[in-house]
């Protein structure tokens, strides 16, 4: 009996030359895999960034958007990137006295529309607010996913849902007015 158990203990020492080779080809199996995915990503990415700077389907939205300095494909504008973020209103300083009052920068895919002008502002904010008062579809695509009725605040589109909602913020859960209450120096 002694001797038995003895054998098991031998046994279970000795390594099995069978599973140590199999365990050895899965591993070479899996990291063949992923070194295929990880490669086939990459030639993914670069084709669809070359293609893009030849064959963009939305050249009609790109026309119609305000100067700027051009984008790379997949990181936007470089600048961001190196600029210090104590120099980054210079910097957007002088490129609003290149390309004049309104201009687009790109972070990564996303156009981004600055206006350097009170007046353009004024017309386009106050004049025109309902005009670029709604959410980019994306926004709007990733809040139905998080809050499918789209009854709050950060997620509904611009209309009289919205409207109501700030409504009842305003005069629901904000006191009327705080100002003199905080504002006291005595």
């Amino acid at each position: 009996m002694n001797q038995t158990i003895a054998n098991l203990y031998i046994d279970q020492s000795q390594p099995d030359i069978t599973s140590i080779s199999e365990k050895c080809m899965l591993v070479r199996l899996n990291m063949d895999i992923l070194l295929l995915i990880l490669v086939s990503v990459a030639i993914s990415a670069f084709l669809k960034a070359f293609f893009s700077l030849f064959f963009d389907s939305k050249t009609i939205i790109h026309n119609q958007l305000p100067p700027g300095p051009p984008p790379l494909p997949l990181i936007g504008n470089v600048f961001w990137l190196y600029t210090p973020i104590s120099k980054l209103e210079s910097h957007i300083r002088s490129l609003h006295a290149k390309f004049g009052p309104i201009i687009t920068i790109h972070l990564v895919s996303r156009p981004f529309i600055m206006v350097a002008d009170r007046f353009i502002a004024y017309k386009a904010l106050i004049q025109n607010g309902a005009t670029f008062a709604d959410r980019p579809a994306g926004a709007i695509a990733a809040a139905r996913v998080l809050d499918k009725s789209q009854n709050s605040i950060s997620s509904s589109p611009y209309g009289p849902t919205l409207r109501l909602l700030r409504g009842n913020l305003a005069t629901g859960i904000f006191p009327p007015f705080t100002g003199k209450s905080t504002s006291s120096c005595s």
